[in-house]
């Protein structure tokens, strides 16, 4: 297991919340961050602010059920991973597609999704739900057993691809 992974684990451990759908409100709050919804532009996705006496997590009320998902969970990685480095974070849709993006800039928004597709697919809890279900979801066409999946977990079917395919559980060209 690497670093952002075994930290991901040990958080939702930690918090005794280790089961999917992780309950992101109570990690939040179990951190002590608060959460506030907003109506971003349509490019951003989220933000954090880390203050001396408060930290602050944004995500756009826009975005579908699974976006704010993902979103709060890529703020938290920011958090958890770069919080004494930065203290401010806004994160744009767009961000790969920036061409002005430094190099530590997309080193930290890489980690912070791979934190993310941790805490809301830990691979423990994946491999052992897809195991529970092997049979149910040798019986469904692949995109469709991705969708089931991804339904239980909370997540995007785009999600939860891109973790199978990173788990080397699945094999997809994007």
């Amino acid at each position: 297991m690497n670093k952002i992974e075994s930290t991901a684990v040990n958080l939702l451990k930690k918090h005794d919340l280790f089961d999917y759908p992780v309950d992101l409100p109570k990690l939040v709050q179990s951190l002590d961050i608060k959460m506030i919804p907003h109506e971003f532009d349509d490019d951003v996705s989220g933000m954090l602010i880390i203050d001396d006496n408060q930290v602050t997590l944004g995500y756009n009320v826009r975005d579908g059920k699974e976006r704010k998902r993902f979103t709060i969970a890529h703020e938290l990685g920011h958090y958890v991973l770069h919080g004494n480095k930065n203290k401010l974070f806004l994160d744009k849709k767009s961000v790969y597609f920036r061409n002005n993006i430094n190099s530590a800039n997309k080193k930290q928004e890489i980690e912070a999704n791979r934190f993310a597709a941790a805490i809301l697919m830990p691979t423990e809890l994946l491999v052992k739900h897809i195991e529970q279900k092997i049979d149910f979801y040798d019986s469904l066409e692949e995109e469709e057993a991705i969708e089931k999946i991804a339904f239980e977990f909370k997540v995007s079917k785009i999600s939860m691809t891109y973790r199978l395919v990173n788990l080397g559980m699945i094999e997809k060209n994007f």
